[in-house]
């Protein structure tokens, strides 16, 4: 217990200590100092008391940004006093009422403003009556296991990839949005969503590219379901659900950038032993795994 105080302390330390030049030399705080004073809202500790999590809350920059509450940003430090940074920066999102009186999003880019819908499809269209070109995907999918008793003629075109990378895209700047709006379980939803495509992609695109483009992006999913599953745990007073979340995030990429590496050894074959080198799988065994990724939600 005296060493998880002792974390806790240093944290707060952290975000308090002086820089040594201003130490040497104090000046009265002005009203500008004051109105960019940091302070912390919450801190959590690891059972283990290895990691500790905080949420800073940093005021807007007077003059500068449009007047709100401070942003709140997510934080983990370590004993060594590593910090690491989980959700920072800022997002200008707004939600708006359409004309029939539905909530959509609306997200201010550099060219302009991009309009989603908070459910299905953010731009609203309906993928062969499906709510999503993924969901229209994994019935064809099914129902060809279904007819032919599996998935081993089942290829998704580089066209059809590509308008999965596209539908990607549109769930990416909408869970964006949403966890800028603290929607943290929109956040959930979309990730997985996009967790999703990677595993079609990588189990049944017709060419490399295909299976193997969007991998790039699967750490930074990961992240952004592990930030929004414990801030929504921090907003429902779990610290250690929050915590939690954090450990399996950093496990799930962990694990992914692990899986990552063994690629990239299996394109060379040569420099590995002949017993590392079978590794073809049985569509039967893909399809299989794919469906309990599925059915479970489990995409780590």
């Amino acid at each position: 217990m005296p060493a998880r105080r002792a974390l806790a302390a240093l944290a707060l330390a952290l975000l308090v200590a002086p820089a040594p030049a201003a130490a040497a030399e104090l000046a009265p705080l002005s009203l500008a100092d004051v109105a960019r004073l940091r302070s912390v809202r919450e801190v959590a500790i690891a059972p283990d008391g290895e990691l500790v999590a905080f949420v800073l809350a940093v005021p807007r920059r007077p003059w500068e940004e449009d007047d709100g509450p401070a942003w709140a940003e997510l934080r983990v430090v370590d004993r060594a006093g590593r910090e690491r940074s989980f959700v920072t920066g800022e997002v200008n999102v707004r939600l708006v009422q359409a004309g029939d009186g539905r909530p959509i999003v609306q997200m201010r880019v550099d060219l302009g403003i991009l309009q989603m819908e908070l459910s299905g499809r953010p731009d609203g269209t309906r993928p062969e009556g499906h709510d999503s070109l993924l969901e229209a995907v994994g019935a064809s999918l099914r129902q060809q296991v279904e007819n032919q008793g599996d998935a081993e003629s089942f290829v998704l075109s580089s066209d059809l990839c590509r308008r999965l990378r596209e539908e990607a895209i549109q769930f990416y700047h909408r869970y964006v949005s949403l966890f800028a709006l603290e929607e943290y379980e929109g956040v959930m939803r979309d990730t997985e969503h996009n967790l999703h495509i990677m595993e079609l992609c990588r189990e049944f695109g017709e060419t490399e590219f295909d299976q193997t483009v969007m991998e790039q992006l699967r750490c930074n999913t990961l992240m952004m379901y592990a930030r929004a599953e414990a801030c929504k745990a921090l907003a429902d007073n779990d610290t250690r659900a929050a915590l939690a979340s954090i450990d399996r995030g950093l496990e799930a990429i962990r694990q992914a950038m692990e899986n990552e590496e063994r690629e990239e050894e299996d394109a060379f074959p040569m420099l590995r032993p002949a017993e590392m080198r079978q590794h073809d799988r049985n569509n039967a065994m893909r399809m299989q795994r794919f469906e309990q990724r599925e059915g479970s939600g489990d995409l780590q």
